[in-house]
């Protein structure tokens, strides 16, 4: 899908040959261009208007986000830990099954998106490090 920033109206580039879709994200290659990312009926896949490449490692995720090249996925509709796949942008990624955090169910609900953020010469977020890479999630959940 692609939103036109002028109007606000949004568009699709191309249908994909796939059934649930969930937990996409986008890998910045430099000067190979960007890569689309997704899990895929259960598995983490990699595609564009042509073609999608499935990884064999089954995941379950429904909410992802890429900083660097490592893909962050969690299940948070069942799970508030969120675990990792390093070097998604080789063709031999390394699933990592231990969780890399926890977020606790008292803070939020279900995290319904997740964006990646990495300060470079801007603080963004004012946490005592002058760079860091950060992991911003979304929930309807309203705290009292």
């Amino acid at each position: 899908m692609e939103l036109d920033i002028a109007t606000g109206v949004s568009s699709d580039l191309y249908t994909l040959d796939a059934g649930a879709v969930v937990a996409t994200a986008m890998l910045d290659a430099g000067d190979d261009g960007y890569f689309a990312f997704a899990a895929m009926d259960g598995f983490l896949c990699r595609f564009d208007a042509a073609s999608s490449v499935c990884f064999s490692e089954a995941i379950s995720a429904n909410v992802g986000a890429i900083i660097g090249n490592t893909y962050y996925y969690a299940a948070t509709e069942t799970d508030f830990s969120f675990y990792f796949v390093l070097d998604v942008h080789t063709d031999a990624p390394v699933f990592v099954r231990s969780a890399k955090f926890e977020v606790a169910t008292s803070l939020c609900g279900a995290v319904s998106a997740l964006a990646p953020l990495e300060e470079g010469s801007d603080l963004l977020v004012d946490d005592g490090f002058e760079t860091g890479q950060y992991l911003v999630g979304f929930s309807a959940v309203v705290l009292n």
